[in-house]
């Protein structure tokens, strides 16, 4: 649609809200809790008001223009009002640059959007635009241009309702200037200008909630290119999931598969114009298009729009459906630096079944070189987000109805669109979460099946004897071993090594071969993985200067080591600790061998049956002490105590692996 769905920084969106030194809430509960200064001054109803279909209708009626203001609203010293061209190239050019500097950029400052002249252009040059609703600021002693709003004419239905309305987008003030509260006056002086034109309702969109709610979606995400998306980080490999597999899983046909599906021409867009308005009549938030405003905004445009019809064997056109180009800037990589995401727009499907019509649109997409296919839950999307493999975003976008009160609808009712970028959050771990992180948190953990298994169950050396004489002949299979052959693959927030059996992190005096710690450390250093965090038990009593000593700088202030056994339970349960530190997001390595094989295997059934514990943790390395021959030089110790044989460690380690664990034996 003709409106760009639209992100408020979240910074700006703080300075329209109040001076909250809590900024913006992105939940109703705690939205409901805030004072509003500025919305508490505008036509727009309080958060958590119930209304019924009854009761929908202006807040405040049309205004004379006796009644309307007639200066424009006074700016803080040291500004002036200024509008912007947008067909002077020179100052399209100058707003584009300040919205990619200070628009959209994430958080995590790995993502800003990229608006070309030629998007701006055409999104904000609708059909009847004015060049009074492109409002900027700009500082008096240099003319910078430090704030932007806009607006462009529109015509939606509200339920029942067909009004004429302005489309409020690109709100932006400049980072260095967000507590002058330039936001609140941008907002009244564009509400004075529609006002003038007669104007006196809106539409507009934000991440938070604000008061004024007509209707709130989800944002999901379709990978395209997953070698790439995952480069940048905006999609993550879960458990158990190699880039092979996952570029499988999302790989798309070579060509379409929808008979008659092709790109629209000039000639087709009054069938599709009538076809999509059909549409359109099921949704209670809807736009109402001209075809003239249906040929500008949805006509197939480089850059700016696709847009797809299917043709029937008769010439007739049954369905439509387009989808627009909004990069993002890639700050700071060194191989990639645009992402190139298109957004679902405008469908109409009549005869071909949705599904079958978006996947065509994705194959499009994809042999057209876009990275990532995003879309809403809005109208029917509901059908193909999963079918298609769409992922689940935690991005949420709110739609704002000004002067207008309405009854709160589901996502399904709408089908308005502005031209948006992905919500913006306010931390890291949120932003990875919208970008699709496929890890534990968001599919179910699978059983480990394909690794193959390393060091004592792997050694074919062995010779079954008495007690491992039912061990299968496939496990004796030798399989080479790899630097790999843990599978590093980790996603998640916080990695965290808990180390049962630690001795000292570079080994006892003159024997380095029991250095755990170090060789923990310098193993996953090779993957580029940092610990975050190194609990270390071990129950000999270590002299305090030496266990310190022995630490590389970088692992000084991470490391914690409780000189101390473990325990079955109580504060020295290393679970208990585990559980009060680790999310089920962090990626947890556990090393365990503690020399006692009752106390052991004490903790490796309460991993099996303990479902809280098992999810936290990713990786197990294990000296299970069974009675193998072999072993005697180095566990004759406790040769006597030992029961369970080498078949047994087959078996323990299959449940572990069932569980998504990836385990294997140590050392």
């Amino acid at each position: 649609m003709r409106n760009l769905m639209k992100q408020v920084t979240l910074t700006e969106q703080a300075a329209v809200h109040n001076n909250n030194e809590n900024g913006p809430k992105y939940d109703e509960k705690s939205a409901s809790k805030q004072e509003w200064k500025f919305w508490q001054t505008q036509p727009v109803p309080t958060i958590g008001t119930k209304i019924d279909t009854t009761n929908i209708g202006p807040i405040e009626s049309n205004k004379s223009v006796d009644e309307i203001r007639q200066e424009p609203y006074e700016l803080p010293n040291g500004f002036f009002w200024d509008d912007i061209d947008i067909h002077v190239d020179e100052q399209l050019q100058e707003l584009c640059t300040f919205l990619d500097e200070h628009y959209i950029e994430d958080d995590g400052n790995n993502f800003r959007l990229k608006y070309s002249m030629s998007f701006l252009r055409w999104a904000l040059c609708v059909p009847d635009w004015l060049k009074k609703f492109h409002v900027g600021v700009r500082v008096t002693k240099n003319s910078k241009l430090v704030g932007f709003i806009s607006a462009v004419p529109i015509r939606i239905r509200v339920y029942d309702k067909e009004l004429s309305m302005v489309d409020i987008n690109f709100l932006c003030v400049h980072k260095k200037l967000r507590l002058k509260r330039l936001s609140p006056v941008l907002i009244k002086e564009i509400t004075r200008r529609g006002h003038l034109e007669k104007y006196f309702q809106a539409v507009y969109t934000a991440a938070p909630f604000l008061p004024g709610l007509a209707c709130k979606a989800r944002y999901w995400h379709r990978l395209l290119n997953v070698k790439k998306l995952l480069a940048i980080k905006f999609a993550f490999l879960g458990r158990n999931v190699t880039m092979q597999r996952m570029q499988k899983l999302y790989r798309l046909p070579e060509t379409t598969q929808v008979a008659g599906f092709r790109e629209m021409r000039d000639a087709d867009m009054p069938q599709a114009w009538k076809i999509l308005t059909q549409y359109l009549t099921k949704f209670d938030l809807a736009p109402v298009f001209s075809l003239d405003e249906f040929e500008y905004l949805c006509k197939n445009r480089s850059s700016i729009v696709s847009a797809f019809v299917v043709e029937s064997d008769q010439g007739e056109i049954t369905d439509f459906i387009s989808y627009y180009h909004l990069p993002s800037t890639i700050i700071n990589h060194p191989e990639y630096k645009t992402l190139n995401a298109c957004y679902m727009y405008y469908y109409a499907a009549s005869r071909t079944p949705l599904t079958d019509l978006v996947n065509d649109c994705l194959i499009q997409a994809h042999n057209s070189g876009f990275d990532v296919f995003n879309a809403l839950d809005i109208m029917n999307n509901k059908e193909f987000l999963k079918k298609l493999k769409f992922g689940d975003g935690d991005g949420n976008l709110q739609y704002y109805v000004y002067n207008w009160k309405c009854p709160l609808m589901p996502p399904e009712n709408s089908s308005h669109y502005q031209y948006l970028i992905l919500s913006v959050t306010n931390n890291q771990q949120d932003l990875q979460q919208r970008h699709i992180a496929y890890g534990k948190n968001q599919i179910p953990r699978k059983p480990i099946s394909y690794l193959p298994f390393t060091r004592l169950l792997n050694e074919i050396s062995i010779i079954s004897d008495d007690n491992n004489k039912n061990v299968l002949p496939w496990m004796y299979q030798r399989l080479a071993h790899t630097d790999i052959e843990m599978e590093i693959n980790i996603r998640n927030p916080k990695i965290i090594l808990f180390d049962l059996g630690s001795s000292y992190f570079g080994g006892w005096e003159n024997d380095d071969t029991a250095a755990a710690g170090k060789w923990f450390y310098e193993y996953y250093k090779r993957f580029n993985v940092k610990f975050d965090r190194i609990i270390a038990f071990e129950f000999s009593s270590l002299n305090q200067h030496d266990a310190w000593e022995q630490l590389p700088s970088d692992v000084f202030p991470i490391y914690t080591l409780i000189n101390v056994g473990v325990t079955e339970s109580g504060k020295f349960n290393p679970w208990a600790m585990l559980q009060t530190i680790a999310q089920p997001s962090d990626h947890v390595i556990v090393k365990l061998d503690i020399d006692t094989s009752a106390l052991e295997n004490t903790l490796i059934k309460q991993i099996l049956t303990d479902p809280s514990i098992h999810i936290l943790i990713d990786e197990l390395l294990f000296e299970h002490h069974v009675t193998v021959n072999e072993m005697i030089p180095y566990w004759g110790d406790m040769w006597d105590s030992l029961n369970d044989s080498l078949k047994d460690s087959y078996i323990l380690f299959k449940k572990l692996r069932q569980l998504g664990i990836r385990a294997h034996s140590w050392p």
